[in-house]
């Protein structure tokens, strides 16, 4: 079991967003999880590194404006779903592919993550395998309690 990197994911527009990747040797296949609505990157550690003990490199991040990705005032960071799908998960995806250049890529969408898939613009392409998106609710021990 390896722990995250934190990484630094850069979209078309410079903003700079906070990334965990979960990267293995001679991965099976990269996959990026792209969040829900208002959900921090670290809800899909045990996720992703289920994923990672299991031979996939994984990306998680934060949109701009929410957990590590929110620098100073939303008012001034140019947060919006259509911003989030057109260049939030578009960078990670770019991200994703340039640490781990020779691999099928995946992507697991939750809820909203999975509907702005629609805005990115390099969504078309054959490199991606495969397309999950979930909408349901995700128990995590915290929700038990």
């Amino acid at each position: 079991m390896n722990s995250p990197s934190k990484i630094e994911i850069r979209c078309a527009d410079d903003f700079k967003l906070s990334g965990n990747l979960y990267q293995v040797n001679q991965p099976k296949a990269a996959i990026l999880i792209a969040p829900a609505t208002g959900i921090k990157k670290e809800f899909y550690h045990s996720f992703a590194q289920f994923l990672a003990d299991n031979g996939y490199s994984v990306l998680t991040f934060d949109y701009r404006g929410i957990g590590e990705s929110k620098l100073g005032s939303i008012n001034n960071i140019n947060a919006s779903l259509a911003n989030w799908g057109r260049l939030d998960v578009a960078g990670a995806l770019e991200t994703l592919k340039s640490f781990c250049p020779a691999s099928e890529y995946h992507l697991i969408g939750h809820s909203a993550g999975g509907n702005l898939v629609g805005l990115m613009e390099n969504k078309i392409n054959p490199t991606i395998r495969n397309l999950t998106i979930n909408n349901f609710v995700i128990a995590t021990e915290a929700a038990t309690m």
